[in-house]
C-alpha cells in the first residue's frame, strides 16, 4: 500500500474512533435509557410519568454528542430526569434504522428530520411537544422540558 494511502485511511479511522470514544466517554451517566418503546410506555404508566423519548446518532451525530455530554451527563439533568421515563432510539449509522426502535420511528418521526429529535410523550403514547437541543447546558434544556410539561392538563 502507498504511504500516502495508508496515511489517509488511518487518518479517516483515528476521526471516526474519535467521535466514538467522545461519545462514549460522555455518555456515562446514571440514567436508565430504555430501547423499548412497549416497555416504555408500560413503565410510564404505571409510574404516572411522561416519556422524555431521545432519538440520537450516538456514533456519528456531533449534536448528539453535545447534547449527551451538556444535557444528559450533568447531576442536575439525572435529578431531573427522575420525573421521566427515559426512552432512547439510537441511530448507529445515518442509514439504518434500529429494529426496536422502527414503530416509534414510523409513529414520531415524519418528514425530513434532525438529530437529535427529543419529544415529550404522555403515558398513553401522545406527543406533547419537541425540545431542541441548543447549547447552553441542562437549565436551557430543563427549561425547554418545562415549558411543555407546565403546558399539559394534568400539570
Amino acid at each position: 500500500m502507498h504511504k500516502s494511502t495508508f496515511l489517509k485511511i488511518f487518518l479517516l479511522f483515528l476521526l471516526g474512533m474519535g467521535g466514538f470514544w467522545l461519545f462514549n466517554a460522555d455518555a456515562r451517566d446514571n440514567l436508565h435509557w430504555l430501547d423499548d418503546g412497549k416497555a416504555a410506555f408500560a413503565q410510564a404508566k404505571k409510574e404516572n410519568k411522561l416519556v422524555l423519548l431521545d432519538f440520537t446518532g450516538s456514533t456519528w451525530c456531533p449534536a448528539c454528542m453535545a447534547l449527551h455530554k451538556e444535557v444528559f451527563s450533568t447531576p442536575k439533568f439525572e435529578d431531573y430526569s427522575k420525573k421521566f421515563v427515559l426512552l432512547r432510539v439510537d441511530f448507529p449509522d445515518p442509514i439504518s434504522v434500529p429494529r426496536k426502535g422502527a414503530p416509534l420511528v414510523s409513529k414520531y418521526l415524519t418528514g425530513d428530520i434532525a438529530l437529535p429529535t427529543i419529544l415529550i410523550v404522555s403515558p398513553d403514547g401522545k406527543k406533547l411537544g419537541t425540545v431542541d437541543y441548543k447549547p447552553g447546558g441542562p437549565d436551557v434544556f430543563i427549561g425547554d422540558v418545562e415549558k411543555i410539561v407546565k403546558a399539559q392538563p394534568h400539570s
